[in-house]
């Protein structure tokens, strides 16, 4: 069985009465808005490196028993120099079989431009080749997602040990939401100061349920 924690996040944030009053955009319907975008962004951080005490689980954190466990990291690591094309290979064959079906990449866009130029000046295996529609948008056949500063070392120079990544079948990470994202509006608690409160709130919690439905991808210790 697997644990859910239902952890509390949000924002609040003070408006003057006169930006409410005299501006032509809707500007709760705005806060709105970018409350969901930060709640996406803030989830995809946590899937990746909570802390599973305070925040959810991420893959990158060591998980506990009932659930299988840490998700381990490629045994095949990534030379610190730049990724081989064998090295992209050797981290798709290492997911088990039952897996790869329908898993994708994720990592950071700096990461996948290092990918695409394997070969790109040499004879072999050419990445470019292998592209289907636009650079990065596939690699070995499985959709590619980028997470750009949210859980991902950069990996513009791949550091030893350093975590660029993962290889996985995201359907065996859970995301729990508690009847969605909630906005207040309060216009009396800084009313001295001629100011609207708003307040954004949401329950939930993430956790993957098989550990072994992930791989890390991760640069070689030195």
């Amino acid at each position: 069985q697997v644990a859910f924690t239902i952890r509390k996040s949000g924002a609040n944030n003070r408006l003057s009465m006169e930006l409410l009053a005299d501006s032509a955009v809707n500007i709760p319907a705005l806060l709105g808005v970018l409350y969901g975008e930060a709640k996406g962004r803030y989830e995809d951080q946590q899937g990746i490196e909570g802390d599973g005490t305070t925040e959810p689980l991420g893959l990158r954190t060591t998980g506990p028993a009932g659930n299988g466990g840490a998700i381990g990291d490629t045994t095949d690591l990534w030379t610190l120099a730049a990724p081989t094309a064998a090295e992209v290979i050797n981290a798709y064959f290492e997911l088990d079989a039952q897996w790869r079906g329908n898993a994708s990449w994720f990592m950071t866009s700096s990461l996948m431009s290092r990918i695409v130029q394997i070969g790109a000046a040499a004879a072999g295996i050419h990445f470019i080749e292998m592209l289907d529609g636009g650079p990065g948008l596939s690699l070995m056949g499985k959709l590619v997602f980028f997470y750009d500063g949210t859980g991902w070392d950069d990996a513009a120079t791949i550091a030893a040990n350093e975590e660029v990544g993962a290889f996985g079948d995201f359907r065996q990470y859970y995301f729990v939401d508690r009847l969605g994202m909630s906005v207040a509006r309060d216009d009396s608690v800084y009313f001295a100061t001629d100011q609207v409160a708003f307040k954004s709130r949401v329950r939930y919690d993430s956790l993957y349920a098989i550990a072994n439905a992930f791989l890390i991808l991760k640069g070689a210790g030195s």
